[in-house]
C-alpha cells in the first residue's frame, strides 16, 4: 500500500512536469520533484542509501550543465547569423521565409532571429548563406 501511494505521489509529480514541458520532457524542477518526493515516501527501516542519493544529484548537476550548454550554444549559433542570408522553414507549418538576420534576441529562454522585421525560433533557421550571394562554398545547410 505504501509503494502505491508513492507511486500515485511520484506519477501525480511526473504529470505535471509533462504539462509545464511543451516537448514532454522531464525537467530539472520535476527532477527535483521526484527527489523530494522519494526522499518523503522512503521506508524508514530501509532508507536511501547515501551512494544513490549522491548519484542522483550528480545526474541533476548533469542534466542542468548539459541544458546550460545547450542554451549557449545555440545563442552562440544564432550570433554568429548576424547580417547572414537564412532560409526559415517553420515546423508549425507556416509559410518558408528568407532573408538576412537583422537582429537576434531572447525571450523567455527561447532564442530568436529576427528576419524581414518578423521574430523567428532559431531552430527554425535551415539554412545559412553569406548576405548578397553564396560565398565560395555555397550555402550552409544545418
Amino acid at each position: 500500500m505504501h509503494i502505491m501511494a508513492t507511486s500515485n505521489t511520484a506519477q501525480q509529480v511526473a504529470g505535471t512536469g509533462r504539462k509545464a514541458a511543451a516537448n514532454d520532457m522531464l525537467g530539472k524542477d520535476s527532477f527535483l520533484q521526484l527527489l523530494v518526493v522519494q526522499l518523503r515516501h522512503q521506508d524508514p527501516l530501509s532508507p536511501m542509501d547515501d551512494r544513490d542519493f549522491i548519484a542522483q544529484m550528480a545526474q541533476f548537476s548533469a542534466l542542468e550543465q548539459m541544458q546550460n550548454l545547450n542554451g549557449q550554444m545555440l545563442r552562440l549559433s544564432a550570433m554568429s547569423m548576424l547580417g547572414q542570408e537564412v532560409l526559415i522553414l517553420p515546423t508549425n507549418g507556416g509559410v518558408p521565409t528568407a532573408g538576412v538576420v537583422e537582429r537576434v534576441v531572447s525571450l523567455n529562454g527561447s532564442v530568436q532571429v529576427s528576419v524581414n522585421g518578423q521574430l523567428y525560433p532559431a531552430e527554425w533557421v535551415n539554412a545559412v548563406q553569406l548576405a548578397g550571394g553564396e560565398g565560395q562554398n555555397g550555402p550552409q545547410t544545418l
